[in-house]
């Protein structure tokens, strides 16, 4: 099966573009089919897709336009809307960097600790808890949001089509 979700993505300067999109409908992408999934197709959309496209690597097609995340989530008894794949996709353009975010380097990062933005009692709070982090032994001299590298970390690595975290 050839999920195209991490392939289709894009890398900008070294990152992965994880959360955009690949795949879009339009609101007049119909359906040819409503499938029953039954007890030999339980996590199987392989099977479900080729049965209607004569193709496996339309799974995710059916996946995006039900809306499910985990294939494996599909049990016996569950309805699946088969999409029409010669309706047209939506053009997606991707996510546009205004000029101020492209020159800021770590623009997520200023505006998690720029405190200019939160209400006094909430600086107050960033400022103990950098403090209290300091001060531990494992502690970190910077406060960062989730999913933020800290100076110095470095990223995934995308080669030959393998992910290294």
């Amino acid at each position: 099966m050839d999920f195209k979700s991490i392939n289709d993505k894009k890398i900008e300067n070294g990152k992965l573009r994880i959360t955009e999109p690949t795949i879009i409908f339009t609101d007049q992408t119909g359906y040819i089919a409503e499938h029953v999934v039954t007890k030999s197709e339980n996590g199987r959309i392989d099977l479900i897709s080729d049965k209607y496209y004569q193709d496996v690597d339309y799974a995710e097609y059916i996946l995006k336009y039900n809306k499910i995340s985990n294939p494996f989530s599909i049990a016996e008894g569950d309805v699946l809307l088969i999409p029409d794949i010669d309706s047209p996709l939506v053009k997606w353009n991707g996510v546009k960097v205004n000029e101020y975010e492209s020159n800021q380097v770590d623009s997520i990062r200023s505006q998690f600790m720029d405190t200019k933005r939160l209400s006094t009692k909430d600086s107050k709070r960033v400022e103990y808890l950098k403090k209290k982090a300091s001060n531990l032994k494992n502690g970190s001299k910077e406060i960062l949001p989730p999913n933020v590298l800290k100076p110095g970390e470095e990223n995934i690595d995308i080669t030959d089509n393998s992910i290294t975290i």
